[in-house]
């Protein structure tokens, strides 16, 4: 049966609460007033608001991250539509960390004399 498709179940109520839903907890509901039953919906129907509200709100975080960008060079870049300029400075920059991190790699060792390739030897001391 449907939520809701029964007159006697309020579809804003948790069915395993109420009446002639199969619960076991079905009695509990059917002793509530009116007045507690209004209550306990509005309870209900505020707690479902607020997971609305904290998925609204880290999808508006979630967006605001994309939109994040490291420079005013790259937003205007973005604005003016220099999509072209825009990727090729992020080519050109992993470029130039690539070329860093390929001469620290070249570098590591030297000046060291002939001792070896600069790895310290562990209980001897250099």
């Amino acid at each position: 049966m449907a939520r809701g498709s029964n007159p006697n179940i309020d579809p804003n109520i948790d069915p395993m609460l109420q009446p002639n839903a199969g619960g076991v907890g079905g009695g509990a509901y059917a002793q509530l007033n009116s007045t507690e039953r209004e209550i306990l919906a509005g309870i209900t129907q505020a707690e479902q608001e607020v997971r609305d509200a904290e998925k609204a709100l880290q999808e508006y975080k979630d967006t605001i991250e994309k939109l994040r960008l490291p420079s005013w060079d790259r937003i205007e870049d973005m604005v003016f539509g220099r999509g072209e300029a825009f990727l090729q400075r992020n080519v050109d920059e992993a470029k130039a960390r690539m070329a860093e991190i390929e001469e620290i790699i070249a570098n590591r060792g030297t000046g060291n004399k002939g001792k070896g390739k600069g790895k310290a030897v562990v209980g001897q001391g250099q």
